[in-house]
């Protein structure tokens, strides 16, 4: 089964690189001689840099890291590919995406479809999108560009916790919070207190870099804020839908916690992630995005010392039920990387990643090659 699928997942590569990179490809170059021995030095760098905690910690020698990591490298794979999905471990015939090729592969087909990726990647338009199809999601309250306010609401901030992103940025980018304290915004990373007049001016000045987006901030679930007692723990569920059939299904579920005091969950951000159990909702090992610390598996969170695996996560049923929903609202999309909030009163959708993360996925043990993701390409390439 795991021939089949590698020479299916090749197969989808060829259908959809090649055409991509043939027209941004620059003049033909003889294949340089010395690129084997570029890949040597490099997987020579990077085992001497990565190496010492896998060799103590899972027992693999760095003759053996070297020999895989210039396999992988050749094979597409990165050296954080590499360390990050522990490939020093598997076998050849890996069936992990190296993660560049997911980004081109998603890239690609959105424009072969002619699908607007800024439904979802611009976090107005799909906020507004996601309220017309009266999905639950985080109240906004507010957007900035340009140095100028456009209210949603009102036209004054609401008495009330506050969270700020930038509208069209990924990995937590821009993302600010403030603690309404009765007499003003207290900003939970420095400390400082903002009346209005100065917090709407501290968001007009950032808006003329970037856009940003202000909602009514969320607090996590009492059974999960042992975990996150500052910052919002997320559900990552990723759904795909058939291009002859309406009704979508679940690829992957990942959980993903903050570390200790940040406000934003995102993985790259120093935060653990780990994968759940679909059926149970119950959480597994976490893990680190640090290539430092890639190697090391954590039953409990590192910071808070909260325990992680085995936790089964509140709501988990109305999670998927909500994710499948929201897919629904969106019909276009092939596949969406859901962000969903458990909180006490129920899950809250606060994202559609049309380009969702396979680094979040596949390092918290879900072989994108070993799923359906490989025929679901196909269909849509094919379609």
């Amino acid at each position: 089964m795991g021939a089949i699928r590698r020479s299916e997942l090749e197969s989808v590569y060829g259908l959809l690189l090649t055409p991509y990179r043939a027209s941004h490809a620059g003049p033909r170059t003889p294949r340089p001689w010395t690129r084997p021995l570029r890949r040597t030095a490099k997987a020579i760098l990077a085992v001497a840099r990565y190496g010492p905690g896998v060799v103590r910690h899972h027992s693999v020698g760095f003759g053996k890291q070297t020999r895989r990591l210039v396999q992988c490298l050749r094979d597409g794979f990165s050296v954080e590919d590499f360390y990050r999905y522990r490939l020093y471990r598997q076998p050849s015939d890996t069936l992990f995406v190296p993660s560049q090729f997911n980004y081109e592969i998603r890239s690609n087909l959105y424009r072969k479809l002619g699908i607007d990726p800024d439904l979802l990647a611009d976090k107005r338009r799909f906020a507004k999108a996601a309220a017309e199809a009266q999905l639950p999601i985080a109240h906004t309250i507010a957007d900035f560009s340009e140095g100028q306010v456009r209210w949603w609401a009102g036209n004054s901030l609401p008495t009330v916790d506050l969270f700020a992103k930038e509208a069209q940025a990924m990995c937590g980018q821009g993302a600010m919070s403030w603690r309404w304290n009765g007499s003003g915004w207290v900003d939970e990373e420095s400390g400082a207190t903002y009346d209005e007049a100065r917090l709407l001016a501290r968001l007009a000045q950032l808006s003329k870099q970037a856009p940003y987006i202000v909602q009514q901030r969320l607090s996590n679930h009492p059974e999960l804020r042992d975990l996150s007692p500052v910052g919002l723990c997320t559900v990552r569920v990723v759904t795909v839908r058939s291009p002859s059939d309406d009704a979508p299904r679940i690829l992957l579920c990942a959980f993903r916690i903050p570390k200790s005091g940040d406000i934003a969950d995102n993985f790259a951000r120093g935060g653990v992630a780990c994968s759940i159990d679909p059926q149970t909702g119950a959480l597994g090992i976490a893990v680190l995005k640090d290539l430092n610390l890639a190697h090391l598996d954590f039953e409990c969170h590192p910071d808070t010392g909260a325990p992680i695996t085995g936790r089964r996560l509140p709501y988990w049923d109305p999670v998927k039920s909500l994710a499948l929903h929201a897919h629904r609202c969106f019909p276009q999309c092939p596949s969406v990387g859901w962000d969903i909030a458990i909180t006490n009163a129920g899950p809250v959708l606060l994202e559609g990643n049309y380009n969702w993360d396979s680094v979040l996925a596949q390092q918290t043990g879900f072989a994108l090659g070993a799923t359906e993701w490989p025929s679901h390409l196909r269909e849509w390439i094919t379609e």
